[in-house]
C-alpha cells in the first residue's frame, strides 16, 4: 500500500504524536489505529492545548511539524490553564470588594479558594522576601578588600579521625605511624 507523506492524515499523525515524516510507521495497523485516535481526540485536544498551540506553533516562525510532542503540549497546557484559573480565582476575590455577589452564585462559591490562594501567595512572598533579606545580610558581612573582592579565609588543617584511620588501617592491613604533636 502506498501512502503520501504530504497527505492530511500523515500531517495530522506527525503533528498529533510529535513525529517527523521520517518516523512514520511502516506497518499499517498501528498507523491506522493511532490515526483513528488522533482524529477522535483532535477537537478536545486542540481546545485544551489552544494556548500552547497559539504561542508555540502558530506564531512561532521556526516551528516545523513534529517539533513538539503530545505530552509536552498537554503538560505545559495544563500548567498554563491552571495558572489562568488561579489568577481568575484571585481576581474574583479582589472584585468582591467592589461588587456584591449573589449568594450561591459561582462567583461567591469561588471566594474561599481565591482567598486561600491569596494567603498562599502572601506566605510565599513573605518567605522569599525574608530569604532574600537573609542572603543580602550574609553577603554584606563577607569580608572584602579595598577593590571589593572577597577575602577567603585560610583553609583549616584537616584533623584525622581516629576511627576512620583505624578502619582504613584494618582494611588495608597496615599499621599507621602516629606522630604526636605538643611534646
Amino acid at each position: 500500500m502506498k501512502l503520501n507523506t504530504n497527505s492530511l492524515n500523515a500531517k495530522l499523525y506527525c503533528w498529533f504524536y510529535g513525529k517527523t515524516v521520517y518516523h512514520l510507521p511502516n506497518n499499517l495497523c498501528p498507523y491506522f489505529w493511532k490515526l483513528i485516535l488522533a482524529w477522535a481526540l483532535l477537537v478536545p485536544y486542540s481546545l485544551f492545548c489552544t494556548l500552547y498551540i497559539l504561542t508555540h506553533e502558530i506564531f512561532d516562525a521556526k516551528y516545523e511539524n513534529g517539533d513538539h510532542k503530545t505530552g509536552e503540549r498537554m503538560g505545559i497546557s495544563l500548567m498554563l490553564n491552571g495558572i489562568i484559573f488561579m489568577l481568575f480565582l484571585m481576581i474574583n476575590v479582589v472584585v468582591w470588594f467592589f461588587v456584591d455577589y449573589t449568594p450561591k452564585s459561582i462567583f461567591s462559591e469561588l471566594l474561599a479558594p481565591g482567598a486561600m490562594l491569596w494567603v498562599v501567595a502572601i506566605g510565599f512572598g513573605i518567605y522569599y522576601g525574608i530569604k532574600a533579606l537573609v542572603e543580602y545580610i550574609k553577603e554584606s558581612r563577607i569580608p572584602r578588600d579595598e577593590n571589593g573582592y572577597r577575602i577567603y579565609p585560610e583553609p583549616k588543617e584537616k584533623k584525622p579521625n581516629l576511627i576512620v584511620e583505624f578502619v582504613k588501617a584494618k582494611y588495608g592491613q597496615y599499621c599507621p605511624k602516629i606522630d604526636w604533636n605538643g611534646k
